[in-house]
């Protein structure tokens, strides 16, 4: 099956999409930093800048097209603009080119309020305007705590086929509800560490003693009271660690933070040295956390959060990697969809030739 990614951002959907076995033969991503890491993984496919710029006489077949369209105004920590917004409100010229194309698929992601934006009316609005066009839809939501990332992020998709009403199919199981083959309690160490990688988490007992945290706990109420020292140590650095006093980040967020008050935590900076105790350019960084601080997420840790490889974002400023990572689509979750996808294509496929 053949792709159009929309809205791709940093490939979430290419990436997941390509793993069920389609292929990406054209991007549409305006951001130019995102752009950067498009080309890199996907040097021969041509990207559009701007979905306005979407022509179906510009592109080869397309089987599916992909589509997270902007979802600042549709989000409960956004205006609550709606489809009216000015960003949300580029849904309808993804509506455009799909009715242009007319694909075989179209697959649709967004934040989970979008259900209730407008209240309900703009989903509906959604779903109206689709169906107009001769999608059978179905649509669910869907959190990546169950597809083998460890965070908890629930988007709505919409699955849609051309003329069939077949979309159910991928997004509903036969089988019924509570379909968990491995409990989230039991794997958890495992996407833990998994996320972490070479990081090392150590808590402090004593003076100059520390014990490595093997799984990450969640953050209660009382730990901006009781929580204990944190150092991160690269894993691969054995000796020579020295401190040095840098900014306070990621506060702990308390009643008494008001006007501007000192947060709570303080940051250090650790460099992890060589043992040769060479200095300079040639120093690791690592972060180390004080008392009642909250270590901020490398950017490694969020592509693994996502379902990323490793350094997908790299080469680039952190604060970029970042926002593409924060704004991009679980591959995970996208991918069991498509495999999903995949699947029941074959089978209508296989029933048409019947037919025929």
């Amino acid at each position: 099956m053949r792709l159009l990614d929309t809205f791709a951002g940093i490939g979430g959907f290419s990436l997941g999409l390509e793993r069920a076995g389609m292929a990406t033969v054209a991007i549409c991503e305006k951001d130019k930093h995102a752009q950067k890491i498009l080309k890199r993984h996907y040097p021969k496919t041509p990207i559009i800048g701007d979905i306005h710029d979407v022509r179906k006489n510009d592109l080869s077949t397309i089987d599916i097209i992909s589509g997270g369209t902007p979802c600042q105004d549709l989000s409960i920590a956004g205006n609550r603009k709606g489809l009216t917004g000015e960003k949300s409100g580029l849904f309808f010229e993804w509506l455009r080119v799909v009715a242009e194309i007319k694909p075989r698929w179209i697959f649709w992601e967004n934040v989970a309020g979008a259900l209730h934006a407008n209240s309900g009316r703009d989903f509906a609005t959604i779903l109206i305007q689709l169906q107009k066009l001769g999608y059978s839809l179905a649509w669910r939501v869907l959190d990546a705590q169950w597809f083998g990332v460890p965070q908890r992020r629930r988007r709505v998709f919409i699955v849609g086929h051309f003329t069939d009403g077949c979309a159910a199919q991928v997004l509903f199981e036969r089988e019924g509800g509570a379909g968990r083959t491995e409990s989230s309690r039991t794997s958890q160490k495992t996407h833990v560490n998994n996320v972490r990688g070479g990081i090392k988490v150590y808590r402090k007992v004593s003076h100059g003693e520390y014990v490595e945290d093997t799984v990450s706990s969640t953050i209660s109420a009382r730990d901006y009271k009781d929580a204990t020292d944190l150092i991160v140590f690269n894993s691969h650095v054995s000796s020579g660690y020295s401190l040095s006093e840098s900014k306070a980040i990621s506060p702990t967020i308390i009643s008494t933070n008001k006007g501007g008050a000192t947060p709570p935590s303080i940051a250090f900076r650790m460099y992890a040295q060589a043992e040769s105790g060479l200095a300079g350019s040639n120093r690791q960084p690592a972060l180390a956390i004080y008392k009642r601080g909250v270590r901020r997420l490398t950017p490694v840790e969020c592509e693994r959060l996502q379902g990323f490889p490793q350094g997908w974002t790299g080469g680039q400023a952190d604060t970029h990697r970042y926002k593409q990572l924060g704004n991009a689509v679980a591959v995970p979750v996208v991918e069991a969809i498509a495999r999903r996808i995949m699947a029941v294509e074959a089978q209508q496929v296989s029933l048409e030739k019947e037919a025929a």
